[in-house]
């Protein structure tokens, strides 16, 4: 009983810092009339600024170093009318922000931005433990592999909120094993030692 509430406070605990932290320290702004300023706070080694089109072309791509603040600013005045996306990235989500340019300029779509977060894994004593929050509401996959590439186990879930999936690996070998999510056009994986 106590290990169950100790799992599920962890559990609490995980989903709320990662909740603060999808909110926590990006600021995108209109200066002018075609220019975006983009500002991140707090930034991890690692975290990812990318710029996109409406067809998924990456016009900007940096990965970025730890930093207590780093600005980017856009000049959209040259670029064709249509949607872009401003696109962060970081251990633990990536959000999406579009940006809509036309003769008049640009515009932020208040309201818009879409968050993933990126599955959490925990392992203790060859137990591990899968947090993953479906912001979207879409069906997903949650698939574990032996070091070898070989499925061990495959599930299939349709409009989860939060998914949280226990595996017990007390009977399998040493090694690593990764876990991967995949949904909608993303998918994610995590590697992890028993």
């Amino acid at each position: 009983m106590k290990n169950w509430i100790k799992n599920v406070g962890v559990l609490v605990l995980l989903f709320a810092s990662m909740a603060m932290k999808a909110d926590d320290g990006l600021s995108i702004e209109i200066n002018n009339i075609s220019f975006v300023n983009v500002s991140l706070t707090n930034v991890e080694k690692g975290d990812k600024l990318i710029l996109t089109d409406q067809s998924d072309v990456v016009l900007y791509n940096i990965t970025l170093e730890a930093s207590n603040q780093f600005r980017k600013y856009f000049n959209l005045h040259n670029v064709p009318n249509g949607t872009y996306y401003v696109e962060i990235e970081n251990q633990k989500y990536i959000k999406k922000t579009p940006i809509i340019k036309t003769d008049n300029g640009v515009s932020l779509q208040e309201g818009s931005e879409v968050t993933v977060f990126k599955p959490q894994i925990e392992v203790a004593d060859k137990v591990l433990k899968v947090l993953f929050v479906n912001t979207e509401l879409k069906p997903f996959t949650l698939s574990v592999y032996d070091k070898s590439g070989i499925l061990l186990s495959t599930s299939k879930i349709n409009e989860k909120e939060v998914l949280t999936k226990t595996f017990d690996f007390t009977t399998m070998p040493k090694g690593v094993y990764s876990v991967n999510v995949d949904v909608d056009d993303k998918s994610f994986s995590k590697s992890f030692s028993i």
